[in-house]
């Protein structure tokens, strides 16, 4: 077993007396300890607040800690907003190929209908594919955009999770119920 060294500057001796907020470090006297705190007294007080989470107590939030909460939850609304319309978009994207398949196979050249609003129209066969292809290009589009909406939030969740567990470990809950913490 090795013996600690005094972590006090320029100081050789064994570090027999250890520093009972963080453990870490050890010095060869009160002196040494005292003379070292205003060094260490940040370092030391971090580490206060990680085991003190790890023990169960209870840490207190901050103004700060409440506004990381709020914008959390608030980008969470968004997200699922953006699930929602992903959700819808996936299916408007297969009534669009179920239709483009669907006109394929008509053999009548003027049987094809397009539906505008609340009225149906009369178009060709082509006309109606060039309908199809522009509102299947929309909803790719549409879809890009929103995939891109869903990674910024969730860029800015996963900052806001890692602030937020790293203060309050295992005290907060900011998952779904279809999540997992690792």
């Amino acid at each position: 077993m090795s013996k600690r060294q005094c972590a006090f500057p320029g100081c050789d001796q064994p570090g027999s007396k250890t520093c009972t907020g963080c453990g870490e470090l050890g010095y060869c006297s009160k002196d040494h300890q005292i003379a070292h705190w205003k060094t260490h007294k940040t370092q030391c007080k971090q580490k206060h607040k990680t085991a003190g989470a790890a023990r169960g107590e209870e840490i207190a939030v901050t103004w700060e800690d409440q506004q990381r909460i709020n914008e959390f939850s608030r980008l969470n609304l968004r997200l699922q907003g953006v699930e929602e319309q992903l959700s819808t978009g996936r299916s408007t994207a297969a009534n669009l190929e179920d239709a483009a398949g669907d006109i394929e196979t008509l053999l009548d050249d003027d049987a094809c209908k397009v539906r505008i609003g609340e009225v149906f129209w009369d178009v060709s066969n082509e006309e109606a594919e060039e309908f199809v292809k522009e509102k299947k290009k929309a909803q790719a589009d549409k879809t890009a955009e929103l995939q891109e909406q869903r990674t910024q939030i969730v860029k800015q969740m996963d900052v806001l999770k890692a602030m937020m567990y790293n203060k309050f470990g295992k005290q907060i809950n900011l998952e779904n119920a279809d999540q997992t913490r690792d």
